[in-house]
C-alpha cells in the first residue's frame, strides 16, 4: 500500500474508491509511460548530444521499428500543415 500510495501522489496511478478500499490502475499507458522517461532522460544532453543519442537509438532499431518511426514523422508532419 505504502508503494501504491507514493505512485498516486506521484501521478504514475490513479485510484477509485470501491467500497472501503482503493482500486489502482494506470495513469497512462505503457507507450506514454516510455516517452516520458525517454524525455526526461533526453533533457539532459545538450542539442548536439540529443541528436547523436537519438541518431543512435534509431540505429539500432529494427527495419519495422524504422517504417513505424517513418510513419509517425510523415503523420506529425502532416497534421503540422
Amino acid at each position: 500500500m505504502t508503494v501504491l500510495d507514493r505512485m498516486y501522489a506521484k501521478g504514475i496511478v490513479g485510484r477509485d474508491k470501491d467500497a472501503r478500499a482503493w482500486r489502482y490502475h494506470a495513469s497512462a499507458s505503457r507507450g506514454a509511460m516510455t516517452a516520458d522517461l525517454m524525455r526526461d532522460a533526453l533533457e539532459e544532453f545538450s542539442d548536439t548530444d540529443r541528436q547523436a543519442a537519438l541518431v543512435a537509438f534509431v540505429g539500432d532499431a529494427s527495419t519495422t521499428d524504422r517504417e513505424a518511426l517513418r510513419r509517425a514523422l510523415a503523420a506529425l508532419d502532416a497534421a503540422t500543415d
